[in-house]
Protein backbone atom coordinates (compact mmCIF):
# COMPACT_ATOMS: atom_id res chain seq x y z
CA UNK A 1 0.00 0.00 0.00
CA UNK A 2 1.54 3.39 -1.26
CA UNK A 3 1.27 6.34 1.15
CA UNK A 4 -0.84 7.85 -0.69
CA UNK A 5 -3.69 5.37 -0.85
CA UNK A 6 -3.11 5.16 2.88
CA UNK A 7 -3.32 9.06 3.69
CA UNK A 8 -7.01 8.34 1.41
CA UNK A 9 -8.16 5.50 3.02
CA UNK A 10 -8.48 7.75 6.61
CA UNK A 11 -10.14 9.87 5.31
CA UNK A 12 -9.19 13.74 5.20
CA UNK A 13 -12.13 15.83 5.33
CA UNK A 14 -11.91 19.22 4.23
CA UNK A 15 -10.18 21.10 6.50
CA UNK A 16 -7.31 18.50 6.89
CA UNK A 17 -6.58 19.13 3.40
CA UNK A 18 -6.57 22.54 4.32
CA UNK A 19 -3.93 21.64 6.83
CA UNK A 20 -1.93 19.56 5.01
CA UNK A 21 -1.30 22.42 2.52
CA UNK A 22 -0.59 25.02 5.65
CA UNK A 23 2.14 22.03 6.63
CA UNK A 24 3.34 21.16 3.23
CA UNK A 25 6.42 23.51 3.99
CA UNK A 26 7.38 22.15 6.99
CA UNK A 27 10.05 19.47 7.31
CA UNK A 28 9.68 16.95 9.78
CA UNK A 29 12.96 14.58 11.04
CA UNK A 30 13.54 11.69 9.71
CA UNK A 31 13.25 8.82 12.09
CA UNK A 32 16.07 6.77 13.11
CA UNK A 33 16.43 3.17 13.65
CA UNK A 34 17.69 3.90 16.90
CA UNK A 35 15.32 6.91 17.71
CA UNK A 36 12.74 6.96 20.91
CA UNK A 37 9.21 6.60 19.80
CA UNK A 38 7.32 8.83 22.17
CA UNK A 39 9.84 11.63 21.79
CA UNK A 40 9.86 11.56 18.01
CA UNK A 41 6.12 11.14 17.90
CA UNK A 42 6.04 13.96 20.27
CA UNK A 43 8.46 16.23 18.94
CA UNK A 44 6.22 15.87 15.43
CA UNK A 45 3.01 16.39 17.02
CA UNK A 46 4.82 19.43 18.35
CA UNK A 47 5.63 20.91 15.19
CA UNK A 48 3.16 20.35 13.13
CA UNK A 49 0.77 22.18 15.65
CA UNK A 50 2.92 25.14 15.59
CA UNK A 51 2.46 24.98 11.95
CA UNK A 52 -1.17 25.18 12.10
CA UNK A 53 -2.15 21.20 11.29
CA UNK A 54 -4.53 19.83 13.73
CA UNK A 55 -5.98 17.52 11.89
CA UNK A 56 -5.28 13.80 13.62
CA UNK A 57 -5.10 11.87 10.75
CA UNK A 58 -3.17 14.38 8.94
CA UNK A 59 -0.19 14.29 11.23
CA UNK A 60 -0.33 10.51 10.91
CA UNK A 61 0.40 10.75 7.61
CA UNK A 62 3.00 13.05 7.51
CA UNK A 63 4.74 11.20 10.20
CA UNK A 64 4.58 8.07 8.18
CA UNK A 65 5.76 9.54 5.37
CA UNK A 66 9.36 9.68 7.60
CA UNK A 67 9.90 6.10 8.44
CA UNK A 68 12.30 4.02 7.30
CA UNK A 69 10.75 1.71 4.44
CA UNK A 70 10.75 -1.56 6.53
CA UNK A 71 8.93 -0.07 9.74
CA UNK A 72 6.42 2.18 7.66
CA UNK A 73 5.02 -0.60 5.83
CA UNK A 74 4.39 -2.31 8.98
CA UNK A 75 2.70 0.79 10.81
CA UNK A 76 0.47 1.70 7.56
CA UNK A 77 -0.45 -2.63 7.29
CA UNK A 78 -1.64 -2.55 11.00
CA UNK A 79 -3.35 1.08 11.03
CA UNK A 80 -5.29 -0.13 7.96
CA UNK A 81 -7.00 -2.19 9.92
CA UNK A 82 -8.07 -0.09 12.48
CA UNK A 83 -11.60 1.98 12.09
CA UNK A 84 -10.48 4.84 9.72
CA UNK A 85 -12.78 7.69 11.07
CA UNK A 86 -11.29 6.84 14.97
CA UNK A 87 -7.41 6.92 14.18
CA UNK A 88 -5.40 9.13 16.98
CA UNK A 89 -1.95 9.86 17.67
CA UNK A 90 -2.35 7.44 20.65
CA UNK A 91 -3.18 4.42 18.64
CA UNK A 92 -0.73 5.25 16.06
CA UNK A 93 1.75 5.39 18.73
CA UNK A 94 1.30 2.19 20.00
CA UNK A 95 1.02 0.63 16.59
CA UNK A 96 4.96 2.48 16.09
CA UNK A 97 6.05 1.38 19.28
CA UNK A 98 5.08 -2.50 18.80
CA UNK A 99 6.70 -2.28 15.36
CA UNK A 100 10.06 -0.68 16.35
CA UNK A 101 10.44 -3.03 19.54
CA UNK A 102 13.95 -4.11 20.43
CA UNK A 103 15.40 -6.65 23.27
CA UNK A 104 16.31 -4.40 26.37
CA UNK A 105 20.00 -5.50 25.25
CA UNK A 106 20.05 -3.75 22.16
CA UNK A 107 19.18 -0.91 23.66
CA UNK A 108 21.26 -0.75 26.80
CA UNK A 109 24.71 -1.91 24.78
CA UNK A 110 23.63 1.04 22.64
CA UNK A 111 23.30 3.11 25.92
CA UNK A 112 26.86 1.60 27.27
CA UNK A 113 28.43 2.84 23.43
CA UNK A 114 27.04 6.20 23.49
CA UNK A 115 29.83 8.66 23.70
CA UNK A 116 29.39 12.44 23.36
CA UNK A 117 29.98 14.16 20.06
CA UNK A 118 29.46 17.58 19.74
CA UNK A 119 28.35 17.80 16.20
CA UNK A 120 26.04 14.74 16.49
CA UNK A 121 24.68 15.95 19.70
CA UNK A 122 25.04 19.86 19.03
CA UNK A 123 24.76 20.25 23.31
CA UNK A 124 25.41 18.74 26.63
CA UNK A 125 21.72 18.81 27.04
CA UNK A 126 20.84 17.57 23.81
CA UNK A 127 23.07 15.06 24.39
CA UNK A 128 21.51 14.42 28.04
CA UNK A 129 18.02 13.52 26.25
CA UNK A 130 19.62 10.97 24.25
CA UNK A 131 20.77 9.14 27.40
CA UNK A 132 17.58 10.01 28.81
CA UNK A 133 15.24 7.86 25.61
CA UNK A 134 18.04 5.01 25.52
CA UNK A 135 16.90 4.66 29.70
CA UNK A 136 13.30 4.45 28.81
CA UNK A 137 14.09 1.85 26.27
CA UNK A 138 16.43 -0.18 28.40
CA UNK A 139 14.28 -0.20 31.74
CA UNK A 140 10.86 1.45 30.64
CA UNK A 141 9.31 4.13 32.00
CA UNK A 142 6.76 3.43 34.49
CA UNK A 143 8.88 4.84 37.46
CA UNK A 144 10.12 8.37 36.42
CA UNK A 145 12.12 9.31 39.33
CA UNK A 146 14.04 5.73 38.43
CA UNK A 147 14.30 6.63 35.32
CA UNK A 148 15.99 10.37 35.84
CA UNK A 149 18.43 9.07 38.55
CA UNK A 150 20.19 6.17 36.31
CA UNK A 151 20.03 9.14 33.24
CA UNK A 152 21.78 11.26 35.52
CA UNK A 153 24.54 8.56 36.35
CA UNK A 154 24.81 7.22 32.72
CA UNK A 155 25.43 11.41 31.92
CA UNK A 156 28.35 12.03 34.35
CA UNK A 157 29.28 9.20 33.11
CA UNK A 158 30.23 10.10 30.32
CA UNK A 159 31.88 12.90 30.37
CA UNK A 160 35.54 13.75 30.75
CA UNK A 161 37.14 12.45 33.86
CA UNK A 162 37.42 16.54 34.43
CA UNK A 163 34.46 17.29 34.45
CA UNK A 164 33.15 14.17 36.46
CA UNK A 165 35.53 14.70 39.88
CA UNK A 166 35.20 18.70 39.38
CA UNK A 167 35.11 19.73 43.24
CA UNK A 168 32.99 22.71 41.90
CA UNK A 169 30.43 20.07 40.28
CA UNK A 170 30.21 17.70 43.57
CA UNK A 171 29.66 20.99 45.71
CA UNK A 172 27.05 22.18 43.10
CA UNK A 173 25.24 18.67 43.18
CA UNK A 174 24.34 19.06 46.93
CA UNK A 175 22.96 22.35 46.73
CA UNK A 176 21.00 21.22 43.33
CA UNK A 177 18.62 17.83 43.05
CA UNK A 178 17.12 19.10 39.31
CA UNK A 179 18.86 17.25 36.18
CA UNK A 180 18.79 19.66 34.15
CA UNK A 181 20.08 22.51 36.56
CA UNK A 182 23.43 20.05 36.97
CA UNK A 183 23.41 18.99 33.12
CA UNK A 184 23.58 23.47 32.16
CA UNK A 185 26.88 23.68 34.93
CA UNK A 186 28.43 20.34 33.37
CA UNK A 187 28.09 22.71 30.29
CA UNK A 188 29.40 25.51 31.41
CA UNK A 189 32.86 23.29 32.95
CA UNK A 190 32.95 21.80 29.57
CA UNK A 191 33.49 25.02 27.65
CA UNK A 192 35.29 26.23 29.99
CA UNK A 193 37.63 22.74 30.20
CA UNK A 194 37.56 23.81 26.33
CA UNK A 195 38.87 27.43 26.23
CA UNK A 196 41.42 26.37 28.23
CA UNK A 197 42.82 23.80 26.35
CA UNK A 198 42.55 25.76 23.25
CA UNK A 199 44.99 28.32 25.24
CA UNK A 200 47.22 25.63 26.58
CA UNK A 201 46.95 24.84 21.91
CA UNK A 202 47.89 28.35 21.15
CA UNK A 203 51.14 28.36 23.72
CA UNK A 204 51.93 25.00 22.16
CA UNK A 205 51.87 26.57 19.05
CA UNK A 206 54.18 29.71 20.32
CA UNK A 207 56.65 27.65 21.88
CA UNK A 208 56.59 25.66 17.70
CA UNK A 209 57.17 28.87 16.62
CA UNK A 210 60.01 30.32 18.54
CA UNK A 211 61.65 26.94 18.04
CA UNK A 212 61.50 27.08 14.18
CA UNK A 213 63.18 30.64 14.80
CA UNK A 214 65.83 29.37 16.73
CA UNK A 215 66.90 26.35 14.20
CA UNK A 216 66.53 29.37 11.56
CA UNK A 217 68.91 31.21 13.35
CA UNK A 218 71.35 28.52 14.13
CA UNK A 219 71.20 26.95 10.16
CA UNK A 220 73.09 30.65 9.86
CA UNK A 221 76.32 29.95 11.34
CA UNK A 222 78.68 28.75 9.23
CA UNK A 223 79.07 25.30 8.62
CA UNK A 224 83.08 24.69 9.91
CA UNK A 225 81.61 25.50 13.29
CA UNK A 226 79.40 23.07 13.49
CA UNK A 227 82.39 20.33 12.51
CA UNK A 228 84.73 22.51 14.90
CA UNK A 229 83.13 22.60 17.95
CA UNK A 230 80.33 20.37 19.10
CA UNK A 231 78.58 22.34 20.83
CA UNK A 232 78.04 26.13 22.00
CA UNK A 233 80.06 25.57 25.49
CA UNK A 234 82.99 24.63 23.94
CA UNK A 235 83.36 27.47 21.74
CA UNK A 236 82.79 29.65 24.93
CA UNK A 237 85.58 27.95 26.22
CA UNK A 238 87.66 28.30 23.97
CA UNK A 239 87.17 32.06 23.15
CA UNK A 240 87.58 32.14 26.94
CA UNK A 241 91.36 30.52 26.27
CA UNK A 242 92.43 32.97 23.54
CA UNK A 243 91.58 36.19 25.52
CA UNK A 244 92.97 34.96 29.06
CA UNK A 245 96.01 33.83 26.87
CA UNK A 246 96.28 37.27 24.88
CA UNK A 247 95.86 38.87 28.43
CA UNK A 248 98.89 37.37 29.74
CA UNK A 249 100.69 38.49 26.64
CA UNK A 250 100.22 41.75 27.57
CA UNK A 251 101.10 41.94 30.79
CA UNK A 252 103.96 40.13 30.46
CA UNK A 253 105.39 42.62 28.04
CA UNK A 254 104.45 45.62 30.06
CA UNK A 255 107.10 43.94 32.98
Amino acid sequence: MSQSDFNGDIGYSENSEINSLMSSKLKLPKFKENDNCEAWVNKCDFLLGLNGLTDESAKIGQMCSQLPDPIQETVILELAQLDKAKISIKDFLVIFNRACRKNPFVYENLLDKLKYDPEEHLNLRNFYYRVNQLVKQTIGDECDSMVEKITMKEFLKKLPKKIQNSEFLLEYRKEKSDNMDIVDKCAELYEKQGEREKEVNALGDETDQSSDEISSNESDIPEDYHSTYSSQDEYDDEEITKTKTKRMIRMNSQM
